[in-house]
């Protein structure tokens, strides 16, 4: 059994279906890469058991067969290979029920042989998807990228914590991130069926990668599917109720607010955060006033730092409120905006902070007074 290939586009599919598999597997299916070949094209397959990558690349074979490899052992090889096409053999031992893989270079004298794995022992599991949607792969693998730069505690056991929420609504994706003080909401335009509510893992940014092109989202029982120009990802669902993220955001007070530019805030608060060092972060309290002051604390009061902002007062009356400076850095590092609104009423509520430029909004707690 043999099959010939263009360097260049095995090394990419083998690479994309590395990121499948298991850092230190305990089971050979978690550690290997299984090719699927035809006589025109090869599936790629990998697996560590919470996702499944699958992709492809053209080739020529003399038939159809299928056999797996070492996925560490493999790629590193394949990374070796100089020439501009590469024939694998699949070959029977004498003697022997098994079989030898061996990659060799069209042109020059590199030959590697490397172990075979039995496909038929590993089977990958098969599921049926249903209601599918499909939208930019650019916006939402970036909405992903957002909601996960507000999971601070990844160790934390509660699921709302260390995953995603989407939650399909017409033609709108609701998407939130959240640690124990913060929530992210992104929205996204979806066309195609509805979805519902769905736990996932952030992980999958790992995994694919965002380009102009559409992803299809559908899923099963058990499992969730993605789906890209010559990839496709499937992971498993958390298995748990997914959180009313939106009676956190109804909640928060959206009636008197002030106007800030973003670029300033966010300058300001960089600096506010950085004037203790790079490992300690501080508390960063709101006073408005007739002015609007920023003023830090590392929580001792050995130490501290103002600033004063220009803004514009919708009603708000004097409040004096404190956020931890490094939750309040990652959310305003999430927003993409000239201009946002501050929704703060009183020193004990969360601040909702919005922006008619962009799709998404935040919800941050004080700290206590």
């Amino acid at each position: 059994m043999k099959l010939t290939a263009e360097t260049k586009s095995i090394q990419q599919a083998v690479l994309q279906a590395f990121q499948g598999t298991a850092d230190t597997p305990i089971v050979p299916i978690t550690g290997a890469i299984y090719f699927r070949a035809n006589k025109e094209r090869c599936g790629v397959y990998a697996t560590d058991l919470q996702f499944i990558v699958k992709t492809m690349f053209k080739c020529e074979a003399d038939g159809d067969f299928t056999f797996g490899v070492d996925a560490k052992k493999f790629t590193g090889i394949l990374l070796k290979i100089k020439s501009e096409t590469v024939d694998i053999f699949v070959n029977k031992l004498k003697e022997s029920q098994s079989y030898q893989v061996i990659l060799k270079a069209r042109k020059g004298r590199q030959k590697f042989i490397i172990p075979y794995y039995d496909p038929a022992e590993y089977e990958l599991p098969h599921d049926d998807f249903s209601n599918e949607i499909t939208l930019s792969s650019d916006e939402f693998l970036g909405a992903i990228l957002n909601c996960s730069s507000v999971m601070i505690r990844r160790d934390d056991l509660r699921p709302a914590m260390i995953s995603v929420t989407m939650k399909h609504e017409g033609d709108i994706l609701h998407l939130y991130g959240a640690n124990p003080y913060s929530l992210n909401h992104q929205q996204l335009k979806v066309t195609g069926d509805q979805i519902g509510t769905i736990l996932i893992s952030p992980d999958i940014i790992n995994i694919l990668k965002p380009d102009k092109g559409q992803i299809t989202i559908s899923h099963s029982t058990n499992r969730v599917k993605f789906k890209m120009a010559g990839v496709e990802v499937q992971m498993m669902k958390i298995n748990e109720d997914p959180p009313n993220m939106q009676k956190i955001i109804d909640m928060a007070q959206k009636e008197k607010y002030i106007t800030v530019k973003h670029e300033d805030l966010l300058d300001t608060v960089k600096r506010l955060n950085n004037f203790y060092g790079q490992h300690k972060f501080p508390m960063i309290t709101f006073n408005i006033n007739e002015t609007l002051t920023l003023e830090s604390s590392d929580y001792l009061d050995s130490a501290s730092g103002s600033e004063i902002l220009d803004f514009v007062n919708k009603d708000v009356d004097k409040v004096q409120v404190s956020f931890n400076g490094r939750n309040l850095l990652t959310m305003l590092l999430i927003l993409k905006c000239e201009k946002l609104d501050l929704y703060i009423e009183s020193n004990n509520k969360p601040m909702y902070v919005s922006s008619d430029e962009s799709n998404c909004e935040l919800v941050i707690s004080p700290l206590k007074p």
